[in-house]
Parts: C-alpha cells; structure tokens; sequence
C-alpha cells in the first residue's frame, strides 16, 4: 500500500507527512533528499523509531555522558554490546542499570523532538516513503507530540490533530503530569480524560501484538508513566 509516495517538500510540509504516515500505521523509511543530504525518518506501525540527520548527528550515549546521565565506563560498555549486533545503545544501559526505562524514554523523546525540529525547517527538497520490514527493534515514539504546531499544508489553515492539546512548553520536566499527558495546564477536565484514554489506547501492548519483548517493556513503561500522570490529574 502506498502511504505517501514520493514529491517535493515544496508542495506539503514535514508535519503533513509524518501525520499521514502515523494515521496510516505505516512501517517503512521516509528519506528526505534537501541541500544535497539525505535525512531517514525510521517507522514502525506509525510510530517514529529512529531520526538519522547526515551531517548532524550524535548517538545517544554521547548524548547521555554530556548531560552527565551516564559515566565513561557505561558509555563504552554500550558500545562495545552495540558492536556485537545484539541489542540498541538504549537497551544496553538499561540493561546495565546506568539508565532506567523512563530515562531511556525521556531521553529518546528530546533526541526525536530536538531533531523533528530540524527537519521542520525544511521547506525545499524531495521526499520518497519506502515500506520496510521497520529494521532492528526499539522504543517507538508518537511523533504527533512533536508535530503540534508544525507548520501544516501550505495554502490551507494550520490545523492540529483531532482533540490535540496545547504544545507543552520546550523542555518540560520529564515528571510534569501536564507534560506526560499532553495538555495545557489550563486544560478542562474532559480534556485531560481525553488525552489519556487516547495514549491508553494507543499505548497498550496488547495492541502491537507484533511488538517484540523490548518494544513491549518500552510501551508498559510509558504506559505506566501516563497512567500515574492521569491518577494525579483527574477530578476527585
């Protein structure tokens, strides 16, 4: 099935295309040919996977050691489990214990947003979805979190998602509530009953019954997470 094709960025928008491959649940590579670099946005399900800019680019444990989250000797334990082929940087340092689950995740989160970004900046260039088998596992992240307030088609108004909440603030806490869910501080309760029953539903392993055991333990994790966000949040 074809989800999007191929074009010019000149005639749509990052955040045009990342919504359609989302509401398709599609598995597949979007690559983004724009000022002679080649940019992939990975899938899986709909869901972002990995982000890979040519020319900017740090891995994520070099991330982590900058931002003093892991020391030296985790940082190249990971490598060294990453050169075997066995399992992602990420799983690697949980593994370990350097990182938990939900640091992982936060962590994945500021990486993708920080580089959507980037591309959201592109305005020129061409762009192909390829359908693949979505590659090695790994934590899947919503790209509609990071999409909000992109801008949408040109020519037409800017519209947000279906029910979307206020963009959080850049660089929420990680344990925010507002954050986790979604929505605006000033968010009516109907609102924020909404926002979660949405990621409920969308975070739920026994909807990606194709999910391998990591992607499975990222997803509870996350769910887990949204849930407590929610028991702080909702009416008494």
């Amino acid at each position: 099935m074809t989800v999007i094709g191929t074009g010019r960025l000149e005639e749509t928008t990052l955040g045009d295309l990342v919504a359609r491959i989302h509401r398709a649940r599609a598995t597949g590579t979007l690559v983004l040919e724009c000022h002679e670099r080649i940019h992939r946005l990975r899938f899986r399900r709909g869901y972002l996977r990995a982000i890979e800019l040519e020319g900017v680019w740090m891995p994520l444990g070099q991330r982590l050691r900058r931002l003093g989250k892991i020391d030296e000797g985790a940082l190249k334990r990971s490598l060294e489990a990453v050169a075997t082929g066995i399992e992602l940087q990420g799983e690697a340092l949980v593994r370990e214990g350097a990182i938990s689950y939900p640091e992982l995740r936060a962590a994945l989160e500021d990486q993708a947003r920080e580089r959507l970004e980037i591309l959201g900046k592109l305005t020129r260039g061409r762009y192909q979805f390829d359908a693949d088998d979505g590659g090695t596992p790994g934590f899947l992240v919503d790209p509609l979190r990071f999409i909000r307030g992109f801008p949408r088609r040109r020519g037409a108004k800017a519209a947000a998602p279906r029910h979307a909440a206020p963009r959080p603030p850049s660089r929420p806490l990680r344990t925010d509530p507002w954050y986790l869910l979604g929505v605006g501080k000033g968010a009516r309760p109907d609102e924020i009953r909404r926002a979660y029953r949405r990621l409920a539903f969308e975070l739920h392993p026994d909807r990606h019954a194709d999910a391998t055991e990591v992607e499975r333990r990222g997803l509870a994790a996350r769910l887990a997470l949204v849930t407590d966000a929610y028991k702080k949040l909702a009416p008494r």
